[in-house]
């Protein structure tokens, strides 16, 4: 009876959990250069009591397996909450000041305790002239934050920076080799202790890169986890009349 109870509330916990992920999500929707989080989850009885010691991929394929099949006979947990880096809708805003990677990598900018990467491209001019993001952090080149002062910004395809025609720096576009080790810091910027490579991916000035959030998506995931949930929260309820039930007759002997 108890471990019914257990399983049945092991799967609640994963499908709030679930909900709070997608609904982050969806209010990144519009936010440039947002990578959305996902959640895979493994079989917790199979995997622990075994012995059993799942890596990542394999988590993620028992993740899929169970989604596929509906399998809900066993104790899940929250196995592995990972980023998804496929590339968010391009779009056109003849701002000379965005600018999108196209390929893999990473826009590098200032941070407090090191550097951070994003792949937002909205960039702006800080009061003392220097390129940087909305909220003050200055975007970085190969020879550290990049002074553009008043003059017209251009930026060609292999990140370099003029002002008024004369090559001011290069973004500093770098890219990780293993990216499970590349976690969000807040909205679309992340942080790593891997050693950054240059990427050799081009950018293209004008455009900015949104968020890769498919809502339509993310609502329809949602309405099955709260119906899970649900399911999962009226068999605790059930299992939790049984019990008292059982504890009264009981008591009558």
């Amino acid at each position: 009876m108890y471990k019914g109870m257990y399983i049945a509330a092991s799967g609640a916990l994963l499908k709030q959990k679930q909900m709070d992920i997608i609904s982050n999500n969806l209010a990144n929707a519009n936010t440039t250069g947002y990578k959305k989080d996902d959640i895979a989850f493994k079989e917790l009885l199979v995997s622990s009591m075994s012995g059993i010691v799942q890596d990542r991929d394999e988590i993620l394929r028992s993740s899929e397996q169970l989604r596929s099949t509906g399998n809900r006979a066993d104790m899940v947990a929250t196995g592995y909450i990972y980023t998804d880096f496929e590339g968010g809708g391009v779009v056109q805003t003849g701002n000379p000041l965005n600018a999108v990677i196209e390929g893999e990598g990473f826009f590098a900018v200032e941070g407090e305790e090191g550097n951070l990467y994003t792949r937002s491209g909205s960039f702006t001019v800080d009061s003392e002239g220097y390129l940087a993001l909305p909220d003050g952090r200055r975007v970085l080149g190969t020879g550290g934050a990049i002074k553009v002062d008043e003059g017209k910004v251009e930026i060609n395809v292999s990140g370099e920076v003029s002002v008024d025609g004369e090559v001011s720096d290069q973004l500093l576009i770098v890219n990780f080799e293993d990216k499970t080790k590349v976690y969000k810091h807040e909205s679309s910027y992340f942080t790593t202790e891997e050693e950054p490579q240059v990427a050799t991916a081009s950018v293209r000035q004008g455009y900015l890169e949104g968020s890769n959030v498919n809502v339509v998506d993310e609502m329809v995931t949602m309405i099955e986890a709260v119906r899970e949930f649900e399911s999962f929260q009226k068999v605790v309820q059930a299992f939790d009349e049984l019990s008292s039930k059982v504890v009264n007759e009981m008591a009558k002997f």
